[in-house]
This record gives C-alpha cells, structure tokens and sequence, in this order.
C-alpha cells in the first residue's frame, strides 16, 4: 500500500502540473491572429536584439525548448508560425533559456547534465514498472514484484525531483528573462500586460482586480471591477482559515474573471 500511495503521488506530481499549462497555453491560443509576428519570428528578433545571431531558431515535432549543446531555440510547428500569445510567450520563453546559456546561469548548465543523466534511469523505471507484474507471476514470487515496482518507483520518482530542482530555471527564463525583454521590446500588447494601481494588481483583459487585505477581519480578498467610470468595489470575500477549509471563494473567482 505504502509503494501504491508513493507512485499515485510521483504520478500526480508529475501530470498534474503539465495538464495545467497545457490548460492555460491551450486557452490563449485565441484569437490565432493576435500579434502581427509569428512566434518563430518573435523568437529570432529577440535573439537578435540581444546580439545571439548565432543561436539557430527551427521547428521541432517535440516540445517547445531550447537546446544549449547546438545552440537552437526550437518551437513546434503551432508556436512556430502562430501568431496567437501563446504562441508568442513561449517563443520568448525559450530565448530566456538561451540568454540564461549565454550568460553562464549555473542552474541551466546543471539541469543540461541533470536531463542528459536522468532520461536514461527514467526509461529503466518505465520498464521496471511494466515488468514487475510479469516477474511476480512467472517466478511465483511476490518480493520479487514489489523490488520491480519499489525499483520503478523510485526511479521514475528521480524525474520528478529533477523537475523541482530546475524549477528556478523555468521561473527565471519567464519573470527574469523573458518578461522583461517583451516589455521592453514592445512584444505583448499593453492589454495583455498586467499593471498594478497603487497595491491593486490588475489584469486589463479580465477587467478584474485582487487585493488581499490579511490583516482585517482575519483575512480579506477584496474584488475590484475596471468599468469606463473607473475602478469600482465589488466585493470583500471573507477567507476562511479554520483547519480544513481552504479558500474556496478563491478558486471560483479566479476560475471566473
């Protein structure tokens, strides 16, 4: 049971997360004709603003990245010649990652070594995993199985901690890097950018402000509404900070903007 617990939660770890960003990227592919720039374009007049000409930007049939050993920023096909904020955010993205490489950011070099040293085991887990089951019932022998399955477990489990150890690279490629080039660059439309009135921050597209007040009534989201007469209180959303019940109001107004 205690082997069953552990994969479901690597499991979770590990699918959870790309769903979500693939949830959010999957959004904002519309309108497809946002910007006047594709992203394959976006990427190389980044790269040439920053003096990397020698950095090569291709389409790749895997997922966007960018690879630091030949030195190419590569998108898919989508990113590549769509012009939509997704597509133009993740080619900026992947040009963080190679002005971290050109700037000697220690954490990508270690995450070079850490993908190049990790796939191979992860493909051993993978296998170890899908042959347990078959071991335990030809040799009859259920230790036998639970070694495999402990063996897979723990193998596939070293992907995942690679993924938060790097996590300070993907954070660092998109809000120290890539955020600030495309402001400014004049990349993103000024109404695609978050801006901030006094300590309200606000996201124009939503129309929609978030202020938390952590020090009035024990914790208070205040819900501001951007109208043509200006900015207007909609609601103080009451935070609820007994044991076991978590911010629900929350989570409703963020999925609804």
């Amino acid at each position: 049971m205690p082997f069953l617990i552990l994969f479901a939660a690597l499991l979770a770890l590990t699918i959870i997360p790309g769903l979500w960003v693939q949830s959010v990227m999957k959004r904002y592919r519309e309108p497809a004709n946002r910007y006047p720039r594709t992203g394959g374009q976006t990427a190389r007049h980044l790269l040439d603003t920053l003096g990397l000409r020698h950095v090569v930007t291709e389409v790749t049939e895997r997922c966007d990245h960018y690879d630091p050993l030949v030195k190419a920023v590569r998108l898919t096909a989508d990113n590549f010649n769509g012009r939509s904020l997704t597509a133009v955010t993740i080619a900026a993205h992947e040009v963080g990652h190679a002005l971290q490489d050109a700037r000697g950011f220690g954490p990508l070099r270690l995450r070079t070594r850490l993908v190049h040293w990790v796939g191979p085991i992860e493909k051993i887990g993978a296998g170890m995993l899908m042959l347990a089951p078959f071991a335990g019932v030809l040799t009859r022998s259920p230790y036998l199985a639970l070694i495999g399955l402990a063996g897979g477990v723990l193998t596939l489990g070293t992907g995942v901690l690679v993924h938060f150890l790097t996590l300070p690279t993907e954070l660092d490629a998109s809000f120290v890097r890539a955020l600030p080039l495309m402001k400014q660059h004049g990349v993103l439309r000024s109404d695609d950018l978050p801006f901030s009135l006094g300590e309200v921050r606000c996201i124009a597209s939503h129309a929609t402000c978030f202020a938390t007040d952590a020090k009035r009534q024990g914790g208070v989201v205040h819900r501001f509404m951007l109208t043509a007469d200006g900015l207007s209180h909609a609601a103080a959303i009451q935070i609820e900070n007994e044991i076991g019940l978590p911010p629900r109001y929350l989570v409703e107004f963020y999925a609804r903007p």
